[in-house]
């Protein structure tokens, strides 16, 4: 089992910040994601992002995956979480301190029409 200071489940926006500030920090962590991006990959336009006032959502993204440790990244799908432990889809277990929950939301369409221009 590897043993970290926190371990981060999620790689969208949330998990991509929250592992580049702990990176910062000098905490030892690793980030659980299957994907990398979440919704924002597929977004068109990001408008008024901290670090930017207009963006495509894919290039966001990117930006956030580029700025990320890639050596502290496990490309795999969480199955249970219990006292501090998260089991991987392949077998592997985790151990963190910290377990930060980034698993962000999966978009609703609405039923209704679009506005008119």
């Amino acid at each position: 089992m590897e043993k970290h200071d926190v371990v981060i489940v999620g790689g969208g926006v949330a998990g991509l910040t929250c592992a580049k500030y702990i990176d910062l920090s000098g905490k030892d962590y690793v980030l659980i994601s299957k994907l990398l991006g979440g919704n924002v990959f597929n977004a068109s336009t990001i408008y008024n992002f901290p670090t930017h006032r207009e963006i495509e959502g894919s290039i966001l993204a990117t930006e956030m995956v580029e700025a990320t440790n890639i050596d502290k990244i496990v490309f795999d799908s969480v199955v249970s979480y219990k006292d501090h432990v998260v089991k991987t889809e392949s077998g592997e277990e985790y151990y963190g301190k910290a377990i930060i929950v980034a698993t962000g939301s999966n978009p609703v369409k609405l039923n209704m029409k679009a506005p008119d221009d």
